[in-house]
């Protein structure tokens, strides 16, 4: 038996998943935002870390399962994600509001 806070989402279907994320780092964005690196050289290589493990797993999964799931569930692309990312810990709070629409 599987357990693990990830095992759960294995049961669902790719647009739910979609959907997850989307919220999830809808969610992130905006604590994450607020959260200040002062250290210039350290908040670009968490950046670069990060932007990095999030950016391959999200298009492995969108690689995966674009051509199953309706457009409109596919909120961000990986260039999007970069683009965004790039906003983490520079301790300026942001939202994306559900207005980031491809």
């Amino acid at each position: 038996s599987s357990s693990g806070s990830g095992s759960g989402s294995r049961n669902l279907r790719p647009r739910e998943r979609f959907q997850g994320f989307n919220t999830a780092f809808e969610e992130v964005y905006k604590t994450q935002t607020a959260w200040l690196i002062s250290d210039e050289r350290l908040r670009e290589d968490v950046r670069t870390k990060a932007s990095m493990w999030v950016i391959q797993a999200y298009w492995t999964f969108y690689s995966r399962h674009k051509n199953s799931v309706s457009e409109r569930y596919i909120k961000y692309t990986t260039d999007d994600l970069e683009t965004l990312l790039l906003d983490l810990f520079a301790g300026s709070p942001k939202s994306l509001n559900n207005s980031y629409r491809r």
